[in-house]
């Protein structure tokens, strides 16, 4: 590969690119980061527009060549060059999409699905040993894993593929990981898991119906049966355990307003209440002294919003923040 200062007219660098073009200044150009990020900008929204495009007409649609039948015919050598730098790296990531992080002992660990295997993967880190390879803890699931830590053990919550159950899966000092249980349900996206006094309760979006449903874990009893808490959400629930109760918020379907449900123990739980807004998917919740804070990207606006509540105050409205999100 060449990063030429030549070619056809104006055009420059690994991607003959033209300054004439509107690509960018001749210098930028010939920079390869610059020049690569411009060309795979382009072939992102070209993918998106034409899903049915083959790599080289992509590639076509963003270079707009006098020869287009050529990218296609360099498409086996791309993609062998691109197996060559994988395998070829000591420890390629398997991890292909987002990650989840939890604290542990002295140390970190970071989880993911691995591609394209399914499997859930952990990478440790320890200041004594540092970032230690990927290791491979089975089960095919979809979506990101979410850990906690209850009862001195380390906890992995997935949801399964194709099954959509709940899979869970225990790490402990003594015995180390356990094997994958399934825990039933249906269920879609990313599970939510929170601890409440001893309880480990797990919310989750019901798969084809999106309902609210939660399952619990009590100390002395096990694991409850599935409790549909009906709802209409359109993704991920936020749970947060605040003033002696659990306080799950979504965004509901099709209105996207901001919806919340509580329980308390005395008062059991809540009917779904309205917050308003226009909002898009899973809301992030932060207490902050004795506040309850929601923050909620606007649609379509991508603004960031945010709507909190003070005891003896209620609810502020909601308020919007500069900065556009997405």
């Amino acid at each position: 590969m060449n990063n030429l200062d030549c070619g056809d007219r104006d055009s420059l660098g690994v991607f003959q690119q033209r300054p004439s073009m509107g690509w960018g200044t001749p210098e930028e150009i010939r920079n390869v980061d610059y020049a690569a990020t411009k060309f795979f900008e382009r072939a992102i929204r070209s993918e998106q527009n034409h899903p049915g495009y083959a790599a080289g007409e992509i590639a076509q649609s963003v270079q707009v060549s006098c020869c287009p039948d050529r990218y296609t015919a360099a498409e086996a050598k791309a993609r062998s060059l691109v197996a060559e730098v994988e395998t070829s790296q000591p420890n390629p990531a398997p991890v292909r999409a987002s990650v989840s992080v939890i604290g542990w002992g002295d140390g970190v660990q970071v989880f993911g699905k691995g591609s394209p295997s399914g499997h859930v993967f952990q990478k440790p880190y320890n200041p004594s040993a540092g970032w230690q390879d990927w290791s491979d803890l089975d089960g095919v699931v979809s979506g990101t894993p979410v850990e906690v830590k209850y009862q001195d053990m380390l906890h992995v919550f997935a949801v399964g593929s194709p099954s959509k159950h709940l899979f869970q899966k225990t790490y402990s000092v003594s015995s180390g990981w356990g094997s994958w249980i399934d825990l039933g349900g249906e269920i879609d996206g990313t599970p939510t898991v929170v601890q409440h006094g001893t309880a480990l309760h797990v919310f989750a979006r019901g798969a084809g119906n999106n309902k609210l449903f939660q399952k619990s874990f009590i100390p002395g009893s096990g694991w409850t049966n599935w409790i549909d808490h009906g709802g209409l959400i359109e993704a991920t629930p936020s749970v947060i355990a605040y003033q002696d109760g659990l306080h799950v918020f979504a965004v509901g379907s099709p209105s996207k307003h901001l919806f919340q449900k509580s329980w308390g123990p005395s008062t059991g739980w809540t009917d779904w209440v309205d917050h308003g807004g226009e909002i898009t998917g899973t809301p992030a919740l932060f207490q902050y002294g004795n506040q309850l804070h929601v923050f909620a990207v606007g649609t379509p606006s991508y603004g960031l919003f945010q709507k909190a509540f003070t005891p003896g105050s209620g609810w502020t409205g909601w308020i919007g923040h500069d900065g556009v999100l997405g």
